[in-house]
């Protein structure tokens, strides 16, 4: 996969270079992001050996130490920074940021003041305790704090910075403008100012208004004076901004004539960036390794803000692979689909790149179906992203120049590791947002239908207590509406807890066990009975049973076969008053599964969830077309539960919404593919998760 030839390129580029502490660096970071932590340390600790002067190279490791949870370790290394530099006046930040992490306030405070005592002008530290203050609701120490870094910095450019942002975090946007046009009105040159409202404005949504401040902001633009004007890249930034906003505006002419300037500009920034640091010593025949900009932040915002039509051209542009032209057309064919009429057939490239890098892809339809359009949005980005690593290596292979091959291979690797971070964990909230919604709508179906449960119990026992006169019916409607509530209950409850270790447990010890084909039959016994309930699922029973006298003698016949739950009868049964039914348990029929951790009880109530929901929605289809099919296979790796039952798309009948919900919840305690296909006439359900019986 990517992740081992991204493993690949780094070793090749510390075999070029094995004493460049930036390359073990970069590989660190990559250990990291795949959760090869033991690694990570070692390359670590490989750089502290290389340079162990460099309190640079400490601070990074106790970052490391901090991440994975080394309080301790993670100490000894801040600490270490501050031995060899007792002046610098950041790693004592960084050392207070810590401790305020892991609620040590008072040594977080200790070296908030240090830095104050260092470098009593400089009204960064102010500010950085002003936050310090807030964070702890001291309201006093904080405009305390504010007011002396306003005092230091004659255009109050951060305190207005930090203000603003702090309206914008809490919703406040009618504020945060108010303080970002005072930035401006102090000072109509101060580019700064113009460039953090042209900011505010794309965020927010003003692409004119943001589009008028970008051309300010280049207008006024001063010339770098120092390395630091470099570094803050205050000649190459106001095009990238303005290139995000006509790229917004779908201005692609403009977009990327500016994404093209940003580059040049860039690329000169990047000559003339000289930083101070401490000289290292080269090695005799050696070059020197030269700061190299990259294009990680950039691309970073481009992956997940813009269109992949953006993100393609954008790569192209900046890293100039002439080869992403043809996958620049694909990108603009998926830009411009429409949605609402997806077609039926892809571009065939476009298929090819989702059908290799896409997971579990079918055809459009049913991933849109699925996925929904956000989802399939980012993972069409992750898709070609894939695609673009295989052209970038292909061509870097081609380039003679080894150490520059050897840079570039670095620069797209890390750019391709951030921006795939970035949009995994788009999806992966987007994922949690939709699994929330979907959740609090089915918690509040729910709560109404147990409200009326409830009160289908209490407002019978009323009656019979006002009127002191015993009544069957009642009683056993009233009975009926709490066994009703407590599967509803039980079903949530139990597929909310429990490990796929657990279910493991109880197929692999031989004890009390129960058959899998005495589970399909209580499963099939419990969902059909509940279409004999004329008062809580009076829809689907009367779609079944619909005249009075075949209900009577269903119901009769029904009473009968339950007492011995043979399962040829039930079948029998079901294909008389209900639908075509067929099943096939093959091998699984004789499986076995213990209840001491509950598995056995779980899997009846997935089944039953599973059973009823087909058999609730084929009693929509004319009777010649019902039909409901349950087939359980299983291989040496899987345990497959399909089910297929009759189904009309448009028909939608609310319900609590209970069965998809611990269907759901059942897939994730087992780890499983949940697969749901729909067409025309037909809903198929395919469940598969790990033989819980193979032999480990």
């Amino acid at each position: 996969g990517n992740n081992e030839k991204a493993l690949e390129d780094y070793n090749k580029i510390i075999e070029i270079e094995p004493e460049t502490t930036e390359f073990y660096q970069r590989r660190a970071e990559f250990y990291q992001k795949i959760g090869n932590n033991e690694k990570a340390l070692e390359d670590y600790n490989k750089i502290i050996e290389i340079e162990p002067e460099m309190a640079e190279h400490y601070q990074r490791r106790a970052e490391f130490y901090q991440k994975i949870g080394n309080i301790e370790k993670a100490l000894e290394d801040y600490n270490k920074t501050i031995e060899i530099e007792p002046e610098t006046t950041v790693y004592y930040q960084r050392r207070a940021e810590f401790y305020q992490k892991i609620g040590n306030i008072e040594k977080a405070l200790e070296d908030y003041n240090k830095e104050i005592e260092l470098e009593p002008e400089e009204h960064v530290w102010y500010g950085n305790r002003a936050c310090f203050y807030s964070h702890l609701g001291n309201l006093e120490k904080t405009l305390e704090d504010l007011s002396k870094a306003n005092e230091l910095n004659c255009y109050n450019d951060s305190i207005y910075e930090v203000c603003a942002e702090t309206f914008q975090k809490t919703g406040d946007n009618e504020k945060a403008l108010e303080v970002y046009n005072k930035l401006v009105e102090q000072n109509q040159e101060n580019y700064e100012g113009y460039f953090h409202r042209a900011k505010f404005f794309e965020k927010t949504g003003n692409y004119e208004k943001a589009l008028e401040d970008c051309n300010k902001i280049i207008e006024i633009r001063p010339k770098p004076k120092n390395v630091i004007d470099v570094f803050n890249h205050i000649s190459s930034m106001p095009f990238f901004l303005r290139f995000l906003v006509h790229a917004k505006l779908d201005n692609e002419e403009n977009a990327l004539d500016d994404l093209r300037v940003f580059k040049e500009e860039k690329e000169k920034e990047e000559s003339k960036a000289i930083l101070p640091q401490k000289k290292q010593e080269t090695p005799e025949g050696q070059k020197q390794t030269e700061k190299q900009f990259d294009f990680k932040t950039e691309l970073k915002q481009i992956g997940t803000e813009l269109n992949l039509k953006y993100l393609v051209k954008s790569l192209e542009i900046l890293f100039e692979l002439e080869s992403l032209e043809n996958y620049s057309k694909l990108a603009e064919f998926i830009c411009k689909l429409d949605f609402e009429k997806v077609p039926s057939e892809l571009n065939p490239d476009v298929s090819k790149v989702f059908s290799e890098n896409y997971k579990n892809f079918s055809n459009l339809s049913e991933v849109l179906q699925r996925d929904g359009k956000e989802l399939f949005l980012i993972r069409a980005k992750l898709c070609f992203l894939k695609c673009f690593y295989e052209v970038f290596s292909k061509e870097t292979e081609m380039k003679k120049d080894t150490e520059k091959k050897a840079k570039l291979q670095q620069n797209f690797i890390e750019i391709y590791f951030k921006v795939s971070e970035a949009l995994e964990e788009e999806h992966a909230r987007l994922q949690k947002e939709a699994a929330v919604q979907a959740r609090n709508e089915i918690i509040s179906y729910i709560s109404h239908t147990l409200k009326n449960l409830f009160a289908s119990i209490v407002n019978p026992l009323e009656i019979l207590r006002n009127g002191k006169t015993y009544d069957e019916l009642t009683i056993q409607k009233t009975l009926r509406g709490m066994e009703i509530s407590s599967q509803i209950v039980s079903a949530m409850n139990s597929s909310l807890k429990g490990t796929l270790d657990d279910f493991l447990y109880d197929a692999q010890t031989p004890k009390s066990q129960s058959t899998l084909k005495n589970i399909f039959t209580d499963a099939l016994v419990y969902s059909l009975t509940n279409l004999f309930d004329t008062t809580y699922f009076v829809i689907f029973s009367r779609n079944y049973l619909q005249t009075k006298e075949i209900f009577t003698e269903a119901k009769t016949e029904w009473n009968k076969i339950i007492l011995n739950k043979n399962l040829d009868e039930i079948s029998g049964f079901i294909n008389k008053f209900f639908c075509r039914f067929e099943f096939d348990l093959g091998k699984a029929a004789e499986l076995t599964i213990g209840n001491e951790k509950q598995s056995a009880v779980k899997l009846l109530t997935l089944f039953q969830e599973m059973f009823f929901n087909a058999f609730k929605y084929a009693g929509f289809i004319e009777r010649e077309n019902r039909f409901v099919e349950i087939v359980f296979s299983v291989t040496e790796l899987k345990f497959l539960i399909k089910i297929e039952n009759a189904f009309i798309p448009s028909n939608q009948v609310k319900t609590t919404g209970i069965g998809l919900a611990v269907i759901g919840d059942f897939a994730e305690i087992l780890k499983a593919e949940n697969k749901v296909k729909k067409t025309e006439s037909t809903y198929t359900l395919e469940f598969s998760f790990t033989n819980l019986w193979r032999k480990r």
